[in-house]
This record gives structure tokens, sequence and C-alpha cells, in this order.
């Protein structure tokens, strides 16, 4: 395997597709989602997620950013493929205007398409990709999952190039006019946590039932389990390692990580104890893995955090 590098090249991306906190209107059900297959948006070799900007809920003055920027091939050069993750129906292309009357999601600009994918877990999920070159589908068209839909552009209100060419990929739920952010998913989260990370993961061929390619953290996310596993336990490993810290202990490392992060107080001993446990939960509970009570216990409900928070930080490899 070819050595991993953390990317931080230069990539001005302008403010695109940020939210504001008024109403939303609910949507009217249609087909239900179909097989279920889950695909990258971009194509492999892509640059992908690389600047913290280009986060879901990164600041872009004031409102938080309702998707995930992905870079193409070549930066600065559109044409990159997208592709759909999901099967499902368009039922809307065009060029937003920015506003909250955008043709395609509120508040977003240049031209864009979004998809219905029906029925997923309970909820009516749409995804949404903006700031498109050009697009190959029209509203009332059925898509497949892989399905090449567009091209990569950095289109805005006023023309092709507003912004720098980037992909921005939203996935939301229950309604088609979404402006809250509660009503988002994180999409780089929601793809990793199906084994997809964009420009790295191959996007499927549509119709394919094949499961998503297999492999180890971080070329491939972990199952989000209750228990830790090898597999689990060796992402710790490599994660410590990568941020500096070589200790045979995965214990120790952990503590001094923790410790340099404000959160731990006590003494680095290789036990990981009540205090320990409640250092990782608090940073976790911090970042938004976490949702329980901070009470030491390293019980299932903290180890699906860590997994989560291990998955997530794939996108900086």
């Amino acid at each position: 395997m070819l050595a991993r590098t953390r990317r931080f090249a230069a990539l001005i991306v302008g403010v695109a597709a940020a939210v504001s906190l008024v109403g939303v209107a609910d949507a009217a059900p249609s087909a239900e989602a179909a097989a279920g297959q889950v695909s990258s948006p971009i194509q492999k070799g892509s640059i992908g997620l690389h600047l913290a900007g280009q986060h879901f809920g990164a600041d872009r003055g004031g409102n938080p950013h309702n998707g995930s920027d992905y870079t193409g091939i070549t930066k600065g050069v559109p044409g990159t493929n997208i592709h759909s993750i999901m099967d499902g129906t368009v039922i809307a292309t065009g060029r937003g205007n920015g506003q909250s009357n955008s043709v395609t999601v509120p508040y977003t600009s240049g031209l864009g398409v979004v998809i219905d994918h029906g029925n997923v877990n309970g909820q009516r999920l749409y995804s949404y990709y903006g700031h498109l070159q050009s697009y190959k589908v029209s509203k009332g068209d059925k898509v497949q999952a892989g399905q090449h839909i567009a091209e990569m552009g950095g289109s805005g209100p006023n023309g092709a190039s507003d912004f720098a060419v980037h992909l921005h990929l939203s996935i939301f739920v229950n309604t088609t006019r979404p402006v809250a952010l509660s009503t988002f998913h994180n999409p780089h989260t929601w793809l990793a946590n199906k084994g997809i990370t964009p420009g790295k993961t191959t996007p499927i061929t549509p119709g394919d039932t094949t499961p998503p390619p297999t492999g180890s953290w971080p070329d491939a996310a972990l199952p989000i389990t209750g228990t830790h596993t090898g597999a689990s336990h060796a992402a710790w490993v490599q994660l410590m390692g990568d941020i500096g810290y070589k200790n045979s202990s995965l214990t120790v490392n952990i503590q001094n990580w923790l410790k340099a992060k404000g959160y731990y107080k006590g003494v680095v001993d290789g036990a990981f104890g009540p205090m320990t446990v409640k250092a990782l939960q608090s940073l976790l509970k911090d970042r938004g893995f976490y949702t329980g009570v901070i009470d030491g216990d390293r019980g299932s409900l903290t180890v699906k955090a860590e997994i989560r928070f291990l998955n997530d930080q794939r996108k900086f490899y």
C-alpha cells in the first residue's frame, strides 16, 4: 500500500450552501427506496475532502455549511464525473440563485441536481449535487446508484465560475425544502459509515449488487459495534502513531493525547480507568460523537462513539 500523507493543498472555495433557521416544508411521499446500494459521488483518484472549510458544519460567514465539498481529479479543472449516491428519482434541476426560493435547495447557488431516494431507515432521504458544470438528467428521471449524472464545476448564481471547482454534496431528510441544519446529515460521515471514502472508493456500476469493497481502516470504515475489535484497536494504534504518540502502550498514548487536548488531568499510568474514560467521553461529546452521560464507563455507547470518531478521522488520510 502506498504511504498516506495528509493533504493540505491550498484551495479557495467560495461561500456555498449556507443555512438559515426558518421553517421547512414537508415533502409528499413518492416511491420507496430501491435496492439500497450506496456509491461514491466522485471518481476514484479525485482529491476529495481535504480542507477544514469544506467540512459539514464549517462556519460560512456565521452560517454552518450544510454539506461536504469535494475537489476533483485535478484542482481547478472542471469535468470530474459526478455519480448518484443511491437509486432514486430526480425531483429538481437548474441554477440556484442563493436565496430561499432557489429552484433546487434553499440558499444554494449554481447548477444543481436533487434526487429523492425514498424511505431509508425510516426517513425520507434526498441528495443534492451543487456547483455543477453541467448535468445529464432531467426532473422525473429514474437514476441508479453510481449513475453518471453530472460533471463537477464551480457554477454559482452568476455563471460557470463563481466558485472554485468542486462538488457540494448535501444529504437531507423528510423535506424537499431543507433549511434547518437538523434536517441534514454529514455526508462524509454518512458515506464513511457505509465503507465509502469519496475520491478513494470507486463509484459502483449502475445495477451492480456487489457490496462496497472492504479493507482495513482508514481505507474502509469500521463497523459501528458496541465492543472493540482487533480492527478498531489497530485503528486507534495507527491514529495515535500518525499524530505522534508512539509509546508501546496504546493507553499511554491516548492519555498523553487527552492531556495535550486539556481533557485528562491525571497521571499517565497506562491504566484505562474511569478518569481516562471520562476524559475520552468528554472529548467525544464535545466533538459530537458521544451523547451519553460522562460516567467513566467504557460501555457500548462509549465504544460506538469511539468508532464513529475513528471513522470520521479517515477524512484526513
